[in-house]
């Protein structure tokens, strides 16, 4: 094989994966668009809902809706509650001393034009990544996805720190049943223990790194290419014996 011809191929291979990566991932929610706000003080199942439509590309279905419950007071104190908040590009939520929440975001287009979202971008993604800024290891996160025919998918992950959290697709419950290319509601459930802190400045349902791709490539290719230069050159020496 010609020794230029690897590279060529190389960087056809990575041009190609960027590309196809862009044009599959879905952006469930970069927080960068509507800033949002819910809090809730006092007892037990005290409740408040807000919805924000958005027509930017940035809110899937161009609304997102944020629940917001108290699940506990321990000291029955009506000044202490917990907050949720979008602002500057960044989801965050925040329970008070003695406190546990529960945060529901949800996804599902408009009273007028529901989602109907292809999250696996023609078939190529295949998990969610939620990068998280600050998240307390008590935290516990759900994913459910919900499609035109009312199945639901469900994953949830304790122990999370800083970073990317990675959801795979096949890794949900109900994943065989639930077909992703047809969602009609995609929500992120935020819980745990008292004053539990959490914030995420993006959602999207991805495919992996062009990078990861090419270099995995690129090692099959020049292993393969490296075992049939030392046979050849083995052959050779032998014949000259």
């Amino acid at each position: 094989m010609n020794r230029y011809l690897i590279p060529s191929l190389a960087l056809g291979t990575f041009v190609l994966g960027v590309g196809q990566a862009q044009a599959a991932q879905v952006t469930i929610d970069d927080f960068n668009t509507v800033d949002q706000s819910v809090e809730v003080l006092g007892s037990p199942d005290t409740m408040a809902m807000n919805t924000m439509m958005n027509g930017d590309n940035n809110i899937i279905g161009g609304e997102r809706k944020i629940k917001l419950t108290i699940d506990e007071n321990e000291f029955d104190d009506p000044d202490l509650g917990a907050i949720v908040s979008i602002v500057d590009g960044f989801a965050t939520v925040s329970n008070d001393a003695g406190i546990e929440s529960t945060t529901v975001f949800t996804w599902d287009g408009t009273d007028t034009s529901p989602l109907n979202a292809d999250l696996t971008g023609g078939g190529m993604n295949q998990f969610f990544r939620l990068d998280i800024d600050s998240v307390d290891l008590t935290a516990k996160l759900a994913l459910d996805v919900t499609d035109s025919d009312g199945d639901m998918a469900s994953l949830t992950k304790t122990g999370l720190s800083e970073g990317s959290a990675i959801f795979n697709f096949n890794a949900f419950n109900n994943f065989a049943a639930t077909d992703f290319s047809r969602a009609e509601s995609v929500s992120l459930t935020v819980g745990g223990p008292q004053e539990v802190d959490f914030a995420a400045d993006s959602l999207v349902a991805t495919v992996p790194e062009p990078l990861t791709i090419l270099g995995s490539g690129l090692a099959l290719g020049f292993g393969g290419l490296f075992k049939k230069e030392y046979s050849r050159k083995r052959q050779k020496a032998q014949s000259k014996n």
